[in-house]
């Protein structure tokens, strides 16, 4: 069976876009590193990324940085299969669209 582990990540309230790699990799350090490398070496976890509705646009440089850590856990495929993004304020955009952006 499959666990889904939900992971909501909170930018000021003035914030509508997430841009750089460098921020990507903040975001991760202080928001959810904790909750995905406890859960990341147990295959049967899912993690949803959930990204807050004030969020209209992004880079995909936020997100290559944002997972970073879990490619070098377990590898880019393993990520793209492990791994969604609910974005409600990104439009016509889908998880599998914005994981595009993640490369080894």
């Amino acid at each position: 069976m499959k666990n889904r582990i939900a992971v909501r990540l909170n930018f000021e309230k003035t914030l509508s876009a997430v841009a750089g790699n460098p921020n990507g990799r903040e975001a991760y350090d202080n928001q959810a590193k904790e909750i995905v490398e406890n859960g990341i070496k147990d295959e049967t976890n899912m993690f949803d990324i959930i990204i807050p509705e004030q969020i209209t646009s992004y880079s995909g440089s936020f997100f290559q940085g944002f997972f970073f850590n879990p490619v070098r856990i377990i590898g880019v495929s393993n990520v793209k299969k492990r791994f969604s993004i609910i974005a409600p304020g990104i439009k016509n955009e889908t998880s599998e669209a914005i994981m595009a952006h993640i490369k080894p």
